[in-house]
């Protein structure tokens, strides 16, 4: 999404000691991509790299949860 890692502080205050559920994980979707500037070029334009944005929390946030309860993917499997 950017040259350097950014963290989404915002996305991190709001799901901060709550349990998930599928209204918080469509606000944080929501909020991600407040909290990212990317570019268009020649890989990916802005809008696809947003919409990713949003999909790749989504995921990552089921595969933390599902690995919580003993059945989530294992470290280093793709989510994709």
């Amino acid at each position: 999404m950017a040259d350097t890692p950014v963290r989404a502080r915002r996305v991190e205050a709001l799901l901060e000691g709550k349990a998930l559920d599928p209204v918080l994980v469509a606000r944080a979707m929501a909020l991600v991509s407040e909290e990212i500037s990317p570019i268009t070029d020649i890989r990916a334009s802005k809008e696809y790299r947003l919409r990713m944005s949003e999909v790749m929390l989504q995921r990552g946030l089921k595969a933390a949860v599902e690995r919580l309860e003993g059945s989530g993917p294992s470290y280093g499997t793709n989510l994709m």
